[in-house]
């Protein structure tokens, strides 16, 4: 969806605390995804990133690291603070990797399943899955 959009996306090798990052330049946009995270880690990632550039469009740059004060964290600004875009970038990644009516399709057609084979089945972090699933009332 990204590419389609015509964003470019790089995998970088940032330290561990950093996620990602979206960056808007004049001639193009890049979102940047660590490397070395897990595959469904960095699908989130990017998914989380594209909400940003969808979402707020206010912003030239958007950094998700963790304990950094005056950049855009995943979810937390600090201490029990939470940030309104990043909840809003989350919740895009989420239903767009696993859209409820989807999840709740696989769910009746698998029947008793658990975050862990859902995951699986979406190709996202079983954390992920398990806040999902939370959110939707099934956790």
């Amino acid at each position: 969806m990204a590419r389609g959009l015509g964003i470019d996306i790089q995998f970088q090798d940032f330290p561990d605390e950093v996620s990602g990052a979206l960056f808007r330049g004049p001639d193009r946009v890049v979102i940047a995804a660590n490397a070395n995270h897990h595959r469904n880690r960095r699908r989130f990632t990017v998914a989380h990133e594209l909400g940003h550039h969808l979402l707020h469009p206010d912003s030239p740059a958007y950094y998700d690291r963790e304990h950094q004060i005056g950049m855009y964290l995943r979810a937390k600004v600090s201490g029990t603070q939470w940030d309104s875009k990043e909840v809003e970038a989350n919740r895009f990644a989420a239903e767009l990797l696993m859209p409820r009516r989807l999840l709740l399709e696989a769910i009746k057609r698998e029947g008793d399943v658990d975050a862990d084979s859902l995951a699986r089945l979406f190709e996202v972090s079983q954390q992920a899955m398990t806040y999902r699933l939370a959110e939707i009332r099934f956790g």
